[in-house]
């Protein structure tokens, strides 16, 4: 008879036989792209997939026409998070480091196409609306295709718009690795109705595909010479996809949380519509009330009709709808959503109560810490961007960029969380004396301008407070009154 501890090693081999080292392994894409789908829907403000999930979850109530009602938390979430592109971007672009040593350098001409091309281009628009959808879904897959003269379009395709099959299986994780890609691009759209194509690219070929037709998407020739998938990814911070797959996990808690609080703000808005007295009617022992006088009976509030029938009597039943449940429940569910991605409660419902300054300073903390992490996914993007955007102006003849050794450094206006004015002062004075920041290096990060710029400000600023002074104004903003007042010129 064996022991205790030859049986426990078996059933550890059976289990470990039978799951985890099994040769095939398979996602439901099915339920993987439609949650992806129904994300993107609630960000963009599509509410119409609510309607089926209150049939899936209440039929009885949505067969006597229960409607949805929403609460746009994901959209809020993302307006929290992604504010990169909400201000100023400042972009320098150089050859990369490897190359610094060597004579490559970008004229001043090369340097003024690509800002015309990037303005002409919209890119700072793309790159927010790039950073949103990848906050709500995790994963973006950018590709850039050519839009006329000197301009491009950055064009950001969602999990549930991308089919694709991995070139070398142990860099599934790399898109331009793969054998080929399929991104569902529109074809022709008249007057609400959109028909779909596929954007089909290969580390050798890019085409559009409608059908058995293939139009090419760079140049004259379905071919292309950029030597992988001409596509890059952008991925949330911390959101890698498991080994042997390109798509990282979706947010699905964010999806449930949302749909959770949709269903609970609609029933309790179809609660309420019942929520008025009701009267309940027992006939006498005349039988002189019949159900078709009952059916004829005005109701409503202010309502009362005489009945005719001996020993008829007449009940009012009050049902009150669970509100204070449902709110608590409803406001549960937001609060511990935002703790648990490291926000403050308050930027989805503002309290009653004042913030303290320790909760005011742990808010600005976690703020910027994941405005930090977002700044080198968004740098990483960036990068992949320029090379990929100056290879497509190559191609369309508008001026020669070396692609391979392109690189952009960026920099974001630095928004800060609301605090004590006068203590923040106090800080950056003291960091201007021990040589840690300067004013201009502050304007820099505020107004997200160049340095030129950021003197420009700087030497205006501190002429017109000398000027301000000599009409009797302190730096304070106080009347000097002891100054005496300046001598005016008839």
């Amino acid at each position: 008879m064996a022991d205790w501890y030859d049986t426990e090693i078996a059933e550890l081999r059976a289990l470990t036989d039978k799951s985890h080292m099994q040769p095939y392994t398979q996602r439901d894409m099915y339920a993987f792209r439609e949650n992806s789908l129904q994300l993107e829907q609630f960000l963009d403000g599509d509410w119409s997939s609510m309607d089926d999930e209150i049939r899936k979850r209440m039929p009885n109530a949505h067969r006597d026409g229960m409607t949805y009602h929403v609460v746009p938390l994901i959209s809020r979430y993302v307006h929290e998070i992604a504010t990169l592109y909400t201000g100023p971007v400042r972009r320098t672009f150089t050859p990369n480091e490897d190359t610094r040593r060597t004579s490559v350098r970008l004229s001043a001409e090369e340097v003024a196409k690509l800002r015309e091309v990037y303005r002409a281009s919209s890119v700072d628009e793309c790159m927010h609306q790039i950073q949103r959808r990848t906050c709500a879904l995790n994963q973006q897959t950018v590709a850039v295709f050519p839009d006329g003269p000197r301009r491009v379009r950055v064009y950001s395709v969602s999990p549930h718009d991308v089919q694709f099959a991995a070139g070398n299986p142990l860099t599934t994780d790399n898109v331009q690795t793969h054998a080929v890609v399929k991104l569902r691009v529109p074809q022709k759209s008249s007057d609400g109705e959109v028909w779909w194509a596929h954007a089909v690219l290969t580390p050798t070929e890019a085409y559009y595909q409608t059908g058995a037709t293939k139009t090419p998407i760079y140049g004259d020739s379905i071919t292309h010479d950029y030597g992988a998938v001409p596509l890059f990814t952008v991925r949330a911070p911390g959101a890698q996809p498991p080994s042997g797959h390109y798509f990282s996990e979706l947010p699905e808690d964010m999806l449930t949380t949302q749909i959770g609080v949709n269903m609970a703000v609609s029933d309790l808005a179809w609660g309420l519509q019942f929520s008025w007295p009701e009267t309940f009617i027992e006939p006498g022992a005349d039988g002189g009330l019949t159900q078709a006088l009952v059916d004829k009976m005005a109701s409503g509030p202010q309502v009362r009709a005489a009945l005719p029938g001996q020993g008829s009597q007449v009940k009012v039943v009050n049902k009150q709808a669970p509100v204070d449940a449902y709110l608590r429940t409803i406001e549960s569910e937001i609060r511990h959503f935002a703790i648990m991605r490291d926000m403050s409660p308050d930027a989805f419902a503002k309290q009653a109560t004042a913030k303290t300054a320790v909760s005011r300073a742990f808010d600005k903390l976690d703020r910027a810490q994941a405005r930090k992490a977002w700044e080198r996914v968004m740098r990483r993007a960036e990068n992949d961007l320029i090379r990929l955007a100056a290879w497509v102006l190559n191609g369309a003849g508008v001026v020669s960029l070396p692609y391979e050794v392109l690189r952009v450094s960026v920099e974001w206006q630095d928004w800060e969380m609301p605090a004590d004015p006068l203590h923040e002062a106090q800080a950056r004075a003291l960091d201007y004396a021990a040589g840690v920041d300067s004013p201009i290096r502050y304007v820099m990060r505020r107004d997200g301008v160049s340095m030129t710029q950021a003197i420009e400000t700087v030497r205006r600023n501190l002429a017109e407070t000398a000027q301000a002074a000599s009409l009797g104004v302190d730096p304070s903003g106080n009347i000097n009154r002891a100054a005496s007042a300046p001598e005016v010129a008839e």
